[in-house]
């Protein structure tokens, strides 16, 4: 490429004193000591970052152990409650005591025949408060109550325990949230035990059924809490932070253990991997917490004792700033005695690296020239007021004959046809408004008389020079353009799509032999299909496909036997039933401007107090002349015959569209 030589200016000397250079040295050593330092507490910094990184990730990989086992546990409790709520048994007999009066004889007057009704519902009563107790006793559950939606139990497992208010809380928030519920842990006789309201509804096709009562199970949770907390690399906490009744749950040598929660905590929803004091008092841990998604009054907390993070931190920092004053010191001692050395030598090795560099960027310049001087693309900036400014040889074959020296400065009115100029200038100017723009194609004469096709791509190019004394502002935007030659392809892709055409006449010509009665079938599937193209504003590209696809539409014609698609005269049952004519419609509707159709007359007297069933090959397929026979003796009504004409044919999976028209004459 024909560009200058860059002008690299002359480097000037610097002389240094011996005074000026111990003072420098002793500068350099301060500034070592004090960047060692900065260096040293970032190091440090980032050593206490990545030990408090590494015990978050391990804490994150015991809360996510906690919750697996939290998990487990409520899936098994989910299926349970959602089992029992789901009972249509357990609905009725819920629906049956809200609407009667078993529970409040006192406050109503007892309709004629409501006692049996009412001993029948006791009976019921009865029956649910053993099957209750059942399904307690399989499930390992302390303690299963119903009620009704007011608050009033209906039945319990255990009629010998007793009832607290807490009861009617989560009766009440069962009910009005139509959800489950869930209450706090509590110890329950010797054990802790977790209480969960199911709702109960009425059994209806309503969008949102009426709340007829609610379940109270009561869960034993030992076992769960204790796998859960069971763990000896860390501290593993539950903590339940239910209103006015937050506590934490730990195991200490084996035993479970429930502790006051200390204050501040209730209310948080997570807690940040930080130093805090523990939960339950003592000393301080670092400690991470994530509330469950059920029961969500449930905080899983994993920590680890902060003393022996903090000792940990320490013993590294102490090693770090250890290894930065040895560091220090040593680089010290390094720059006193090679500034003295390093400054008789600044001068020579600077000479020597601006002459290396200026080897380095010629012997690129001409690997550049030799690289573009081969090219077979032409390649030249254009300057949006200069004209031409760079091009390679390329470029000048493809203006002509105009002397390589001749084509700086000139714009492309003065290298091309009028036409071709105009659209290039055109292109340039757009492509500096608008830098999405992709290039043109350029059809030009070539040097062997013939025109040649030509896509030129366009890229944006800002060249800022040096300004001189009086501050010139910078050149205007410039485009490089890369002229190919793409002739050759573009007849190869006609030649390709020329032969595509043919292939697909022919094709056609293949189906219309076989069929004769497709003639002229192809080409108006074509034009339609084309015309649905164009409508919907299709790209050339999709209605291309189009109009390929649209021709093939009948090519499984060939696979089938010519001799039944010539055959003259009537097919046997079985040849009519594999025809590939079995739904043809071209007799009717027609291919062609004007149709000629087949008409059959059937005479009154033939087929008197007879049927007659016109239908699809979607019927005639599945379905033999006897089964169809068959089908439509068993209605008693055209409306019953076709009934089981189409379940026949469903039975059956009929492959197409099934369509049937019974007559019966009278």
């Amino acid at each position: 490429m024909n560009t200058p030589d860059p002008d690299f200016p002359a480097k000037p000397h610097h002389f240094m004193s011996k005074r000026l250079s111990i003072s420098i040295s002793l500068v350099l050593f301060v500034l070592v000591l004090l960047l060692s330092y900065a260096l040293c507490s970032l190091q440090v910094d980032r050593s206490t970052q990545a030990i408090l990184a590494d015990k978050n990730r391990f804490l994150l990989s015991k809360i996510d152990t906690m919750q697996i086992r939290l998990q487990d546990w409520r899936r098994t409790m989910l299926e349970q409650t959602k089992t029992l709520a789901l009972s249509e048994s357990v609905r009725l007999f819920a629906a049956d005591m809200a609407a009667s009066d078993l529970l409040d004889k006192s406050s109503r007057t007892a309709a004629p025949g409501s006692d049996s009704d009412q001993l029948s519902l006791q009976d019921q009563r009865e029956h649910m408060q053993q099957l209750l107790a059942d399904i307690a006793y399989q499930n390992d559950l302390d303690r299963i109550r119903m009620f009704l939606p007011d608050g009033r139990k209906i039945v319990d497992s255990s009629s010998d325990a007793a009832d607290n208010h807490d009861d009617d809380l989560l009766v009440r928030q069962a009910v009005t949230s139509r959800t489950l519920s869930f209450g706090a842990i509590h110890k329950h006789d010797d054990h802790f035990a977790l209480q969960a309201g199911a709702p109960l509804f009425e059994i209806s096709g309503k969008d949102r059924p009426r709340v007829v009562g609610c379940l109270l199970l009561s869960f034993p949770m030992d076992a769960a809490l204790t796998n859960i907390l069971q763990d000896k690399e860390s501290q593993l906490r539950l903590v339940d932070l239910f209103p006015d009744r937050s506590s934490v749950f730990l195991l200490r040598e084996d035993a479970l253990q429930q502790l006051p929660l200390r204050a501040g905590v209730a209310g948080t929803h997570s807690l940040d991997f930080k130093k805090r004091p523990a939960m339950a008092g003592g000393d301080d841990v670092y400690s991470l917490a994530f509330i469950s998604s059920l029961p969500n009054t449930l905080m899983l907390v994993a920590s680890l004792p902060a003393a022996d993070i903090d000792r940990e931190i320490l013993h590294k920092s102490m090693q770090i700033y250890a290894v930065g004053l040895l560091t220090s010191l040593g680089i010290g001692l390094l720059l006193a005695f090679g500034v003295s050395c390093l400054v008789g030598r600044a001068h020579r090795a600077s000479a020597a690296y601006f002459k290396a560099l200026y080897t380095v960027i010629r012997d690129q310049k001409q690997v550049l020239d030799s690289v573009n001087d081969s090219m077979r693309l032409g390649l030249v900036l254009f300057s949006a007021t200069d004209g031409v400014r760079i091009f390679n040889p390329e470029f000048a074959k493809i203006c002509g004959g105009i002397p390589q020296e001749e084509l700086a400065g000139k714009s492309p009115r003065d290298l091309f046809p009028q036409e071709d100029a105009d659209k290039l200038q055109a292109g340039i100017e757009r492509k500096i408004k608008e830098p999405s723009f992709d290039g043109v194609e350029l059809a030009l004469p070539g040097t062997d008389g013939k025109e040649h096709l030509y896509r030129v791509s366009l890229y944006v190019f800002l060249d800022r020079q040096e300004q001189d004394a009086a501050k010139e502002a910078p050149l205007p935007e410039s485009v490089v353009a890369i002229f190919k030659d793409i002739t050759r392809f573009r007849r190869q892709a006609q030649k390709a799509q020329e032969r595509q055409h043919h292939l697909m006449e022919a094709l056609v010509c293949a189906v219309e032999y076989v069929d004769p009665n497709l003639v002229g079938h192809t080409r108006k599937m074509r034009h339609v299909a084309e015309l649905l193209a164009r409508h919907m504003e299709l790209d050339n590209t999709a209605v291309l496909t189009l109009r390929m696809a649209s021709q093939l539409s009948q090519i499984g014609k060939i696979f089938v036997p010519h001799h039944l698609l010539r055959k003259s005269g009537k097919l046997t049952p079985e040849e009519a039933r594999k025809s590939s004519k079995k739904n043809i419609i071209t007799r009717a509707v027609g291919v062609d401007r004007e149709v000629s159709v087949d008409v059959s007359v059937i005479e009154k007297k033939q087929y008197a107090d007879k049927t007659l069933l016109l239908c699809s090959d979607g019927l005639v397929v599945t379905a033999t002349d006897e089964e169809m026979y068959e089908a439509v003796g068993r209605g008693d009504t055209p409306e019953e015959s076709l009934e089981h004409l189409l379940e026949l044919s469903k039975q059956r999976g009929a492959p197409d569209n099934v369509t049937a028209v019974l007559l019966y004459h009278e």
